[in-house]
């Protein structure tokens, strides 16, 4: 069974550090050859670390997904962009974890929240060689998008731009 559980500052980060180590991994060897060879693991992890905070009440959210062991198995995150709207940022799950939903139980878990804290708008980019993401995010009603301008990684990693597919959804 599955546990979609909203974390707080007291959460395991060397566990949630190997998780997000894992997916900027897999999103590395994603890029064509040729772009993004300047962003390093090392860039991507501290990044994250260094917004941490943004991603807790009343600015954001960690949701985390935990099998019947306890064993993190995904995590997608939710950040305030404007006052009434949020983006989704670094969802993931481990392969042991895929196909069974977890994907679209965070997705569903951080739209609650988002609710709760009064957002009437999410938004996410994604790279367009995760057609897996893609098709989930078509399938709970959001819709492509040009770029939002307050897109995470374009401002942090602007030579990412070309590779990335924007989505939105009213809430």
């Amino acid at each position: 069974m599955i546990k979609i559980t909203l974390a707080d500052q007291n959460l395991k980060r060397e566990e949630l550090h190997a998780l997000i180590t894992e997916f900027y991994t897999l999103q590395g060897s994603l890029f064509p050859t040729g772009v993004g060879e300047n962003i390093t693991l090392e860039d991507a992890t501290n990044d994250f670390w260094a917004e941490f905070d943004s991603y807790f009440p009343p600015t954001g959210v960690i949701a985390l997904a935990h099998d019947a062991d306890e064993k993190l198995l995904g995590c997608g995150m939710m950040r305030k962009i404007r006052p009434d709207a949020a983006e989704f940022k670094r969802m993931s799950v481990r392969p042991e974890g895929r196909g069974q939903g977890i994907g679209c139980m965070l997705v569903e878990r951080r739209m609650e929240v988002a609710k709760e804290m009064c957002i009437t708008a999410i938004y996410a980019d994604t790279l367009a060689a995760s057609t897996t993401m893609h098709e989930m995010y078509r399938d709970l009603g959001f819709k492509q998008i040009a770029r939002y301008p307050e897109s995470h990684t374009v401002e942090h990693f602007p030579e990412l731009e070309e590779l990335l597919i924007y989505f939105h959804k009213d809430l």
